[in-house]
């Protein structure tokens, strides 16, 4: 899986969790299990919402949490 379908699945993730409550911040560690599956954390997750801030689709808050952009 490349960079680019890690960070399509990460914003499919978010997008279907924020429609269903107002979450809009997000960690690394549950981006890496919403990517990568059961027993990823953070150290997955980050590489991710990096890219995610690189490419303008996100923003990282003072605690080291997500939200997107778009």
């Amino acid at each position: 899986m490349t960079m680019r379908d890690k960070v399509d699945k990460a914003i499919a993730y978010i997008r279907s969790v924020a429609k269903v409550g107002e979450r809009v911040w997000f960690s690394p560690t549950e981006i890496g299990k919403a990517v990568g599956g059961y027993g990823k954390h953070s150290s997955f997750g980050s590489p991710i919402c990096k890219e995610m801030v690189k490419l303008g689709l996100a923003e990282r808050n003072h605690k080291g949490h997500y939200k997107l952009l778009t």
